[in-house]
């Protein structure tokens, strides 16, 4: 049923390209003897990559010889590839899959044919959706046994309304007694993204009000810190320290201390940069990401050593004896 569905929409003038696509979500792989599990989407599909973007990298994509001999073969993505045989050429490689599928029986291992191009679809449809386009995935030959339910994805050529207009008649002719629900891909992404911009935007907001407050409380506690060793400036002027070698002595311990915090910080924040990296994936972490938080650091440091000099700056211009007198 599932080929000569997807023959029937090949064939229609408005659709570009059809898959079906059955979302298994997050199974857990392995290569075959191994003992070291990879986390991965696994997927079972009809028809070509191409459906949802992806581009052939390497080798070949599932076949209709594939499927009529339920050969035991897959795609990967890259990202997948990269993990497994970092370096290597995956071509041929074999993974286990297991009963990934639901089957009652595991799988023979299946031998890698190809690898397509990192794709932010896999795990759309099963609620498992990663926000990072390096979602590891593996695409086996679509089954012939029975399924709940089952996806059917199109490329259109010229509008949504005649593809969708095939989808409904030739499902509704070799499944009848099915429930159809058509959708756009993009709309369903997009109001996945509405939520996680709005939710980003919260964060951000928060965030850079959170981290002004810091600042100013920084500020304000290491000119606090200076002032309180007013009476220790005088005593080291009124033995004969210079200015210069003054602002460096506390300068120093300043940056000791900025250190130190950040140290303690980084371990206060590795749980939480674990969860974001779960969630979002490492493609999350990008060049303009690190840009602001370089921005972040430097602006945190410049705020303590202003603190430090502007206060020691005041007191320098007094005699020593008057820093003495005003401790």
């Amino acid at each position: 049923v599932y080929r000569s569905l997807h023959s029937a929409l090949s064939s229609e003038a408005s659709i570009a390209n059809a898959m079906i696509y059955m979302d298994h979500g997050k199974q857990q792989l392995s290569e075959p003897g191994s003992q070291i599990r990879y986390s991965a989407s696994v997927n079972e599909v009809l028809g070509p990559p191409e459906t949802f973007n992806a581009a052939l990298l390497q080798g070949r994509t599932i076949s209709e010889f594939d499927l009529a001999n339920q050969a035991s073969v897959a795609v990967i993505t890259q990202s997948l590839a990269e993990r497994l045989w970092p370096g290597e050429n995956p071509i041929d490689r074999q993974i286990d899959v297991g009963t990934a599928t639901g089957n009652d029986s595991a799988m023979p291992p299946a031998t890698v044919i190809g690898v397509i191009s990192n794709v932010p679809v896999a795990g759309l449809f099963s609620g498992q959706f990663s926000l990072s386009p390096s979602t590891d995935a593996v695409y086996l030959p679509i089954s012939s046994g029975h399924r709940e339910s089952a996806w059917v994805l199109v490329s259109h050529t010229d509008g949504s309304q005649a593809a969708t207009a095939s989808i409904l008649e030739h499902t509704a002719r070799l499944l009848p007694d099915n429930d159809i629900f058509v959708r756009n891909l993009e709309s369903q992404m997009g109001e996945i993204f509405v939520l996680v911009d709005f939710g980003i935007g919260v964060t951000i907001v928060i965030g850079f009000f959170t981290f002004l407050v810091a600042i100013a409380g920084i500020y304000g506690l290491t000119k606090n810190f200076i002032d309180l060793h007013r009476h220790e400036i005088g005593t080291r002027r009124a033995l004969g320290a210079t200015d210069r070698r003054i602002r460096l002595t506390y300068l120093a311990k300043g940056s000791r201390q900025l250190v130190t915090g950040f140290i303690i910080a980084n371990i206060l924040a590795i749980p939480i940069m674990t969860l974001i990296l779960t969630f979002f994936g490492s493609g999350f972490v990008d060049v303009q990401m690190l840009v602001i938080l370089v921005a972040a650091l430097a602006t945190l440091f410049g705020a303590v050593m202003l603190a430090i000099f502007q206060p020691i700056r005041q007191i320098l211009k007094l005699e020593p004896s008057e820093a003495l007198r005003h401790y």
